[in-house]
């Protein structure tokens, strides 16, 4: 079996290189939706260098990784051609694979809204989030039914796709922290064979407990090598698709006959994850829990679309996060800049012109001047990571900066996590920019 992978995992790097030397030049389209333009554009300094520290990786920074750190920055998947060319510096010895794998998890996987990684804290600042401002879910597996085998064989739709699961998924994989945080509120842990080991974590996800008592976790280092998920023996496979490397480890999994089911949109608006939960729902016999998910869900967005429907003028808000231990804006096509709206924000973001995740800089805030700002604190370190925007000189005259109660900070799973847990940080947002419209304890 892992000969085979590996045949199979060899002849898909053949083909990206091959495809890679005969494609033709790129066509021109706008900044920030080509590759090229991307990589034209190149990364700031402070944030490669950031990089690099943080990784390990002595010397010069391979071009290939600093180009796809580049393309990730847009929120465009690796081109095929680049990739192999990150695969030939594993192969040639120049990195490691957890080098690799370590970039692609601080650059948020690619993917702001959804599933957006994880980066060690080195230091807690004096602001760090409060367990008790903050609380985790106390769902326990006792909470969770159970779900129903005699809905099988069935063929599960999503996404323009079709594929048939034979019989009640009992060993599931989950890839995805966003695709996890779901299907933990739909079956219980026991029906898990391995999921993120960010699922645990209070600051990352919602439903830790739950988390806990799933046995096997997977590292963001080892999460994506066909042989490691196929050791743990899947009858279904989850995943919310950011990058190209993602999507080869896929094909190889489903190329062996084992279901797989793989969200490619950003899942960034409350319909689309209605409908995620839903196909995760047919897709381990929990039709019922997943309705009462949905009706739930959807319940509490309508309810803030009504106290919203006579807002005419809605504030600028930018919303920043530090993966990897920097400032970045999180943009048009996110799950952050999505949640944003439905809690009635303008997106500053758009106004800057920044689609996915891109590095904040300062002069660039000043210019569309928010009114409020929303820090997004990756890992519980507090204000501290946000320094170099918000101490930047000239900050002080922006709007946002004139009231301490124009900043607010959330933990991660409020604002980046695509899933219906997500929606008690669409209502925080809507009583802060709204605290007329909604009484204390909505």
């Amino acid at each position: 079996m892992k000969t085979t992978i590996r045949v199979v995992l060899a002849a898909i790097v053949l083909v990206a290189l091959v495809a890679g030397a005969m494609a033709s030049a790129p066509p021109v389209i706008h900044a920030q939706d080509d590759p090229e333009e991307c990589i034209a554009n190149g990364v700031p300094p402070m944030m490669l260098g950031g990089i690099q520290q943080r990784v390990g990786i002595e010397g010069e920074m391979p071009q290939p990784l600093v180009d796809m750190i580049a393309v990730m920055m847009c929120d465009l998947e690796v081109p095929a051609d680049l990739q192999a060319e990150v695969d030939a510096l594993v192969s040639d010895g120049v990195v490691t694979e957890e080098q690799v794998a370590q970039v692609e998890e601080m650059m948020g996987g690619g993917r702001p809204g959804g599933d957006e990684g994880e980066m060690p804290s080195e230091s807690m600042g004096d602001e760090a989030q409060s367990g008790d401002e903050f609380p985790v879910s106390t769902l326990t597996p006792a909470d969770i039914p159970e779900p129903d085998a005699l809905l099988f064989p069935r063929e599960i739709e999503f996404e323009g796709q079709a594929i048939t699961i034979e019989a009640l998924p009992e060993r599931i994989v989950v890839l995805s922290t966003d695709m996890g945080d779901m299907l933990l509120q739909l079956v219980p842990p026991r029906y898990f064979a391995a999921i993120p080991a960010r699922l645990e974590d209070g600051v990352m996800a919602n439903f830790p407990m739950l988390a806990a008592a799933v046995e096997t976790k997977l590292s963001n280092e080892n999460q994506w090598d066909p042989e490691v998920i196929l050791s743990y023996d899947p009858d279904l496979i989850v995943v919310h698709v950011r990058m190209q490397g993602e999507t080869d480890a896929l094909a190889v999994l489903a190329d062996l006959g084992i279901p797989v089911i793989a969200f490619q949109s950003p899942l960034e608006t409350p319909d689309q994850i209605a409908e995620a939960i839903r196909v995760l729902g047919e897709a381990t016999g929990s039709d019922a829990q997943a309705e009462t998910l949905i009706e739930d869900f959807m319940a509490r967005v309508e309810a803030i679309n009504e106290k919203l429907a006579g807002v005419e003028e809605r504030p600028l808000v930018l919303v920043l996060s530090t993966p990897g231990g920097m400032p970045m804006v999180l943009g048009t096509n996110t799950i952050s800049d999505g949640l944003l709206r439905v809690a009635g924000g303008r997106s500053a973001s758009e106004e800057m012109g920044v689609r996915g995740m891109s590095m904040a800089d300062a002069e660039q805030v000043m210019a569309v001047d928010p009114e409020k700002i929303i820090l997004i604190d990756f890992v519980g370190a507090g204000r501290a990571p946000f320094a170099p925007i918000l101490e930047a000189p000239g900050m002080e005259t922006t709007r946002a900066m004139q009231d301490e109660d124009n900043i607010l900070m959330l933990p991660t799973r409020y604002l980046m996590i695509s899933s219906n847990s997500a929606i008690e940080g669409v209502e925080r947002i809507a009583a802060w920019l709204y605290p007329d419209l909604f009484t204390e304890a909505e």
